[in-house]
């Protein structure tokens, strides 16, 4: 065989074709007839042989047994899986060495020593350990591993450590590091894209989209030890096939995988006061809700609601507000954020069965601590606090989920009573509410996407140089009305300098 990758797997079938003989099997990684290897069935003895040759002489041999019933006069398949010196021997599927091996490409072939044999079926790839899939476009959106790339230059360096089941690998990168990788993205637009690393400093990042810089200096903040995901939001790409690259500006950022999302072009303010039925921007209910007295309530005790169509289900950066009433029998219910894949549970798709199915965060109260979770299909507790909650009463309820950081609000609309940081974070969902077991109502939902275009509504940071500030008032559609006009009722957002956004109510 004229072949000689450096790396390769390779396939042989044979049989011994007599009751006697000593030894045959295949020859791989051949560069002449003084250099090259052989892994051989010994038909006598009935084990698995492997030669390794250097300047004609034999430099290492190894050899197992083969199980009593093995028969050299059946046909059996030899896999070879070489990757630079690591060299993994199997045969029927038994791996039965891995090696350490000098020899680089060479040629593969059969070979007897003193004994007919027949043989069939033999191949060879240019690809081991799953490298065919370099060549591939990874889908977009999608998760990627960051080894997966098909290019790469600079310092880096594979590395890999166990965990309780398998291991998990990853790429050490310094300043000049690039990588990168095939991508299909399946449809023009924006797209988000979880990068999750670790590093003792601060780096910085260069995105490139088929060589034009997509984003520039993104900065990694430090994480020490651990991994942690942040994300670059909204860039844009073209449907088909490109090449994304990553390139480290400075730094020394262990970069782990990507989790690629679509994101929202253009999002909008949604909300509800519930005073003329159910809104149209609602695009999830299961449960019973019903309209009292202008709330929605839980009146089937279980059952969420998720505001927004399918294009919101990307939404990444938002605020959510409501305000909140828990009736006393039972306040296991809250505002539900960044979620997806909601569902019931059971054959007849109940709600009861189904409370916990859902991947995304649930912000909820009781009646001396509010409390922070994550459901994946299942709950999970992430941080809790304090707090006086008198059944009955309204209380009013914002969450804001800015990448990776989630802040808990009740009632004081200024200080967080949760100010926690998910390591891995749902980067996207939409948001809504939802009731366990509880009897509770709901009012003046609203969603504020947090953006950075400046025709919609940015959300402001926290500040104490208001007093002098104008005060500006939005509509839904983020459209600034006069605060002083004759506004239809309905549910409006007020903004002052630097305060947080309240919702208010129009005076007509």
């Amino acid at each position: 065989n004229a072949c000689s990758y450096d790396s390769y797997t390779a396939e042989f079938t044979v049989k011994s074709a007599g009751a006697d003989g000593n030894q045959c099997g295949a020859v791989f990684s051949w560069q002449d007839d003084a250099n090259y290897c052989e892994a051989l069935i010994d038909v006598e003895g009935k084990n698995f042989v492997v030669n390794e040759y250097g300047g004609g002489k034999l430099t290492h041999t190894e050899s197992v047994a083969l199980p009593k019933d093995f028969d050299p006069a059946c046909w059996h398949s030899m896999r070879i899986e070489k990757n630079g010196e690591t060299v993994r021997l199997y045969i029927d599927g038994m791996r039965k060495f891995v090696l350490t091996m000098q020899p680089t490409g060479g040629k593969i072939g059969y070979s007897t020593h003193a004994c007919a044999a027949d043989f069939a079926y033999i191949a060879m790839s240019p690809y081991v350990d799953g490298s065919g899939i370099y060549d591939v476009n990874l889908p977009v959106p999608g998760m990627i591993a960051a080894n997966l790339c098909a290019e790469q230059s600079g310092d880096i360096v594979p590395t890999s450590y166990s965990m309780s089941v398998g291991y998990t690998s990853f790429l050490k990168c310094s300043a000049g590091s690039k990588l990168t990788y095939n991508i299909n993205v399946g449809h023009t637009g924006v797209y988000n894209i979880g990068l999750r690393y670790r590093s003792s400093a601060v780096s910085h990042l260069r995105l490139l989209i088929d060589g034009e810089v997509a984003v520039d200096n993104y900065e990694l903040p430090s994480t020490r030890l651990s991994f942690y995901v942040n994300t670059l939001k909204d860039i844009k790409m073209q449907g088909g096939h490109h090449q994304l690259t990553v390139e480290v500006v400075d730094g020394t950022p262990h970069i782990y995988e990507y989790n690629i999302k679509k994101g929202v072009e253009n999002p909008h303010v949604m909300a509800d006061n519930f005073d003329d039925g159910f809104s149209t921007e609602w695009g999830y209910k299961e449960g019973s809700w019903n309209i009292v007295d202008g709330k929605v309530e839980s009146t089937g005790r279980y059952g969420k609601m998720l505001m927004g169509g399918f294009d919101d289900i990307h939404l990444t950066d938002y605020t959510v507000e409501c305000d909140v009433i828990y009736t006393g029998n039972g306040m296991n219910g809250g505002l539900i954020f960044r979620a997806t894949n909601a569902s019931t549970g059971g054959a007849d798709d109940n709600p009861v069965l189904g409370s916990d199915f859902l991947q995304g965060y649930l912000f909820i109260a009781g009646t001396t601590s509010v409390a922070l979770g994550k459901h994946n299909f299942g709950w999970q507790s992430l941080a809790s606090a304090a707090a006086n909650v008198d059944a009955g009463k309204p209380h009013h309820m914002k969450v804001e989920v800015v990448g990776a950081n989630i802040k808990c609000y009740l009632d004081d609309m200024e200080t967080p009573l949760i100010d926690y940081t998910d390591r891995v974070p749902f980067i996207t969902g939409r948001a809504g509410f939802r009731a366990h077991d509880t009897n509770m109502q709901f009012d003046n939902f609203v969603v504020t996407p947090i953006t950075d275009d400046p025709s919609a509504i940015r959300h402001p940071e926290n500040g104490n140089d208001n007093a002098d500030a104008d005060v500006k008032v939005f509509n839904l559609q983020g459209q600034q009305v006069n605060p002083q006009g004759a506004n239809p009722k309905g549910v409006y957002i007020l903004r002052q300098g630097k305060e947080t956004r309240k919702v208010v109510l129009g005076n007509q």
